[in-house]
């Protein structure tokens, strides 16, 4: 056996309540941040609006990794803006399951706005049939965009001084699911 786990737990796990969810395009500007210290460089962050984002994940300090769950409320085009505003102009390469036309449209526009130096997207191939405006979109404005089978979802951000990870469960498109992932600078 490669684990050795108890049968019966010792102890009765602590039961957590879900958060309220908000209202469609309504709810609280509000967010949690902080969180349990599990290193030194280690912050968490929970963002119940599209407004929280910004509270929520306020800098990414040098050598930070940071937990974030979106409530539902932002997708990773959304923290992608964020970051590259908090970073300054740097390189999108993305990869994910699912991209839809909110999501390309707003990469083209941070791209056309200087935000982004260029985008390099990778998504799964069922994209270029179930989301063919998005990806005909995006193929025709990105510096590369290709498809594959693929189920993960994250970018890297990075410019000169700065290269930022991002991997979790969101993908590039609007979705009122709760999503988590991690944000890593270095």
């Amino acid at each position: 056996m490669l684990f050795d786990l108890p049968t019966e737990p010792d102890h009765e796990p602590e039961r957590l309540e879900a958060p309220e969810q908000p209202k469609k395009g309504k709810g609280k500007a509000d967010a949690i941040t902080g969180g349990q210290a599990v290193t030194a460089n280690f912050e968490g962050a929970i963002a119940r609006t599209q407004e929280a984002l910004s509270a929520a994940i306020p800098d990414i300090p040098a050598g930070a990794c940071v937990l974030f769950v979106t409530n539902g409320a932002w997708a990773l085009h959304d923290l992608v803006r964020h970051l590259a505003e908090l970073i300054g102009p740097a390189h999108l390469f993305g990869f994910t399951w699912s991209i839809t036309e909110p999501g390309a449209t707003q990469l083209v526009s941070l791209q056309t706005a200087g935000k982004l130096l260029s985008i390099k997207m990778v998504v799964d191939y069922n994209m270029s049939k179930w989301s063919r405006d998005a990806c005909a979109y995006a193929s025709a404005n990105m510096l590369q965009f290709k498809t594959a089978t693929i189920h993960a979802k994250g970018f890297t951000l990075h410019n000169e001084n700065r290269f930022i990870s991002v991997v979790g469960s969101a993908n590039f498109s609007n979705n009122p699911r709760i999503e988590a992932g991690t944000i890593i600078d270095g």
